[in-house]
């Protein structure tokens, strides 16, 4: 039930970001810092993924919810590194 992997260059900001598409609707990135690349991630949100997992997202208490996604449209699970910068993960898992 594995597809193939899949890179994608979401933009320069996002030329180092790794995308695997592990089933039909669902992606990992390792975003290594998702604070600059914002725009980009909401963008790529669009794209009606069941399931979005990020590592490295290195978010911090700064960054609300909002600020992630406006839709609506996911549950928001998230776990930010509290003792260092770095690290913390996340996931937006569709609500339909």
């Amino acid at each position: 039930m594995i597809n193939n992997d899949l890179n994608l260059n979401l933009n320069a900001s996002l030329h180092d970001v790794a995308v695997s598409n592990v089933i039909n609707r669902c992606v990992l990135l390792n975003a290594r810092s998702l604070k600059n690349k914002l725009c980009e991630f909401k963008s790529l949100l669009s794209d009606n993924y069941m399931v979005v997992s990020v590592t490295e997202s290195w978010l911090d208490s700064s960054v609300t919810e909002g600020m992630i996604y406006t839709t609506g449209k996911y549950s928001l699970h998230r776990n930010d590194r509290q003792t260092r910068q770095g690290g913390g993960v996340l996931c937006l898992v569709s609500k339909d």
